[in-house]
């Protein structure tokens, strides 16, 4: 199954999720997106989240995982990789 959700915004640049601002139906759009995966107990999601460089969809997808894991701990598990600086073949 595959999704997408845009993540376009207007507001500075920040890795502090109290400014993503006016995003409440896209939260809500990749929690159910989330949600339904977890209940059909499907095991290979893919969704994309898209928008131009610097709009805050790293930060809007970290903030609806951690959501999202806090609400089914038993269910999920995020694991995160910084993998700046490395090329795709040495990652």
């Amino acid at each position: 199954m595959s999704k997408h959700v845009n993540a376009a915004w207007i507001q500075p640049v920040s890795p502090d999720p109290a400014l993503l601002v006016d995003r409440d139906e896209e939260q809500k759009s990749l929690r159910r997106y989330l949600d339904e995966s977890l209940e059909a107990q499907q095991r290979d999601v893919q969704i994309l989240v898209s928008g131009p460089r610097g709009v805050g969809k790293s930060i809007f997808t970290k903030t609806v995982l951690r959501q999202f894991a806090r609400a089914n701990p038993k269910s999920v598990l995020v694991l995160t990789v910084d993998g700046r600086g490395l090329r795709y073949r040495e990652f």
